[in-house]
């Protein structure tokens, strides 16, 4: 604002109303001279003091919008020699540039070891597009599991929205094996040591003998057959590693730019 006269304004003082809501107070400045202590509610003031014939005095207001807030403005009004504020001169609106991020489908489901994709979506929040690049990145994706993006930095076209995708691939997990040990051929090779043995214990002998020979003899074919049973295999499994786990997964997918950050998030399930 000019001082135009025709007399010095003497303590003038500079008040600044800003949006109670969807912004974020940062500083207050007067130049060439003056103070401006921290806002009250959404209001914030300037002791600007003296100001000469067709001086000027420039103040400055910086907010920070919040997420949802399309435009700025603040309303200017002065009071000088102590007597009451006044409204003057209009500022426009300062329309917020933002973008918003969103992706689909929302959630996939596949088995371990196959791929899938999910396209990422940037769009402007208002009409005067979004013209900064934007970096994409990715969080929480599972062991064995691999993320690529088709581009890392977008760039909105004017007012239309932009697309990258991000290529998700999954790594099979290992199939549980099992071994058979065999170990029967040691035992039944003395089935015939054995048996023979008893053959020739019993050749010449009378008939009583003869029948406790057989008896023997039968008693250690059983026992070599339970031998033969108990012992002859063994198994063994070798545990599963490596792969991607079975599960749900909430995979965070962020876009920044400058301040600006904005995230959505797709579930990845796997079988």
């Amino acid at each position: 604002f000019v001082n135009g006269g025709p007399d010095p304004a003497a303590h003038v003082v500079f008040s600044g109303s800003f949006p109670a809501a969807g912004v974020t107070f940062n500083s207050a400045t007067a130049s060439p001279g003056g103070t401006c202590p921290a806002p009250v509610g959404a209001t914030v003031l300037c002791n600007i003091g003296t100001v000469a014939v067709n001086a000027k005095v420039t103040v400055t207001v910086v907010l920070t919008p919040t997420t949802g807030t399309t435009s700025l403005n603040v309303a200017p009004s002065l009071s000088a020699n102590g007597g009451p504020f006044v409204a003057f001169g209009s500022v426009p609106d300062v329309p917020v540039t933002d973008f918003a991020i969103s992706a689909a489908p929302t959630s996939v489901t596949i088995n371990a070891g196959e791929s899938t994709s999910y396209v990422i979506t940037l769009s402007p929040t208002n009409v005067g597009g979004y013209a900064s690049a934007i970096s994409v990145s990715d969080t929480g994706l599972p062991t064995g599991a691999t993320g690529t993006l088709t581009s890392t930095s977008v760039t909105i076209p004017g007012s239309s929205p932009a697309t990258t995708t991000l290529n998700v691939k999954t790594t099979v997990r290992p199939v549980t094996t099992g071994s058979l040990v065999h170990g029967g051929p040691l035992y039944a090779t003395w089935l015939p040591v054995g048996g023979l043995s008893l053959l020739g214990l019993g050749l010449g002998t009378g008939v009583k003998r003869r029948r406790w020979l057989a008896g023997m003899l039968l008693g250690l074919l059983a026992g070599l057959i339970i031998l033969q049973s108990a012992c002859g295999s063994s198994s063994s499994t070798t545990p599963v590693t490596g792969g991607t786990p079975a599960g749900s997964y909430s995979i965070v997918i962020t876009g920044s730019s400058g301040s600006a950050s904005h995230n959505t998030r797709v579930i990845l399930n796997v079988n």
